[in-house]
């Protein structure tokens, strides 16, 4: 709610593909990079240590949570991402928390704490820009066939839509 979600694709046999830190901060990079033109001074979390942190379990919300590769703003985590490495290829996918959200007024979104507009489409097109020129790469935008879409939307309104699922009534 509230957050632009980006993912990248890459084969194993790319550059950035290992090891897994390169990808993080390659496109991290790209993204602060393209912060900071726009006035947002982001940084990147760095290590965090914590008493009992080998141990301890992570939150339900990756926003809560803080990882060395995550994006910081004035000490508010605004970007995190995630990898899978399956079949060849490393799948890389983040989001930027754009606004405070009723489901989790406890988090600040960069756009509350910055002063930006939290419009999620200007927030995808600046993405596709920054990250793929940032790595080199050759973005390549598709449309989705109406079959996923439908899937799409048969889950957001079913499992998603779903109060008992979560939790808001």
């Amino acid at each position: 709610h509230h957050e632009v979600t980006y993912a990248l694709a890459v084969p194993e046999s790319h550059p950035l593909a290992r090891p897994s830190t390169k990808l993080y901060r390659g496109v991290h990079a790209a993204i602060v990079g393209g912060l900071v033109e726009l006035g947002v001074r982001a940084v990147r979390q760095g290590e965090v240590f914590l008493p009992g942190d080998c141990e301890r379990s992570r939150p339900l919300l990756c926003f809560t949570d803080l990882s060395p590769e995550d994006i910081v703003f004035e000490g508010i985590k605004i970007v995190g991402s995630a990898q899978r490495r399956r079949g060849g290829a490393v799948l890389q996918h983040g989001s930027i928390l754009l606004a405070r959200s009723p489901q989790a007024p406890e988090l600040l979104g960069l756009c509350d704490v910055a002063g930006l507009s939290a419009l999620p489409r200007e927030w995808s097109d600046r993405l596709f820009e920054w990250i793929p020129k940032a790595l080199g790469l050759r973005p390549v935008a598709v449309q989705l066939p109406d079959e996923i879409r439908m899937g799409a939307r048969e889950r957001e309104l079913g499992r998603y839509g779903d109060s008992a699922w979560t939790g808001i009534r």
